[in-house]
């Protein structure tokens, strides 16, 4: 009994001590989509939309969502021009916020409502809380797979969350 407990002992010092770290290594791009908004009759490739790197921006992955940039953080990513990253997280479910959804509530709504983008409204606080209190993606990491995530812009309020466009159609 107490040998095989000092063989276990000795493998988990000398596993330990060797200095390897396990590498969970994982990259990703992240995209905007811009779909087609009306106007002149598109052709096919217009009217699918076109996606674009989310350049230079900053983001949270957490274990559980909340808007709290401490609690439940595992690590922030910043992209690159072209929208990659890399992140080193064990395989598993986690939820990605934009760092915008770490700013306390009025703070967050002030952001998104104080541009005055014309023939819009403000969807409501009670909608905006629920739009606030939610992960903009959950992502599974699994071996060998590039993560890609794509934020998709709404006509006319682009990435705007708290906004609805109430304005003409294009003809």
């Amino acid at each position: 009994m107490y040998n095989t407990t000092f063989i276990l002992l000795l493998f988990c010092v000398f596993g330990c001590a060797n200095g390897k770290k396990i590498e969970n290594k994982h990259s990703g791009q992240i995209f905007i989509h811009k779909p087609y908004c009306g106007g002149a009759k598109p052709t096919p490739e217009i009217s699918a939309g076109f996606d674009r790197p989310f350049s230079n921006s900053k983001f949270f992955i957490k274990s559980e969502m909340n808007n709290d940039p401490k609690k439940n953080t595992l690590t922030k990513i910043k992209t690159d021009e072209e929208g990659r990253f890399e992140v080193n997280l064990p395989n598993g479910k986690y939820f990605l916020i934009h760092e915008n959804k770490t700013l306390d509530f009025e703070k967050f709504k002030e952001f998104y409502t104080k541009k005055g983008i014309t023939n819009t409204e403000y969807i409501g606080d009670k909608d905006a809380k629920i739009v606030y209190s939610q992960a903009d993606f959950e992502i599974q990491i699994s071996e060998n797979e590039i993560i890609k995530i794509i934020y998709r812009e709404k006509c006319f309020v682009g990435l705007n969350p708290l906004l609805k466009y109430i304005g003409p159609l294009p003809q």
